[in-house]
């Protein structure tokens, strides 16, 4: 078994990851800020990606290939622009979706 989580240094994000590693499953990080320094030296493997990076993202779930995929990352402080929130909440979705179906 092995999680991909978006939005892995936010505040659900950290604290699901931490609570995976501490029961040895490894977890593969999406976020634009860095994790917590509690995770280093867990099996934890952090990528520095948004989630309208579609090149980035693929590249980065066939390193990974991971068998579960929870899906946090939003923008949650608003960013003051419904097009910038919609591309990255839909569009972000819609790619984390895509590369999911299309994964054998």
């Amino acid at each position: 078994m092995k999680v991909l989580i978006t939005g892995s240094s936010g505040y659900l994000g950290s604290l699901l990851s931490g609570f995976l590693t501490t029961r040895s499953i490894p977890v593969a990080g999406i976020d634009l800020k860095d994790p917590p320094d509690t995770l280093e030296e867990r099996p934890f493997r952090f990528y520095r990606c948004d989630v309208t990076q579609l090149d980035y993202l693929t590249y980065i779930f066939r390193q990974e290939q991971p068998t579960h995929v929870i899906h946090l990352a939003s923008t949650f402080n608003k960013v003051r622009s419904l097009k910038r929130e919609h591309h990255i909440d839909v569009g972000g979705s819609n790619n984390i979706l895509d590369i999911v179906n299309a994964t054998p």
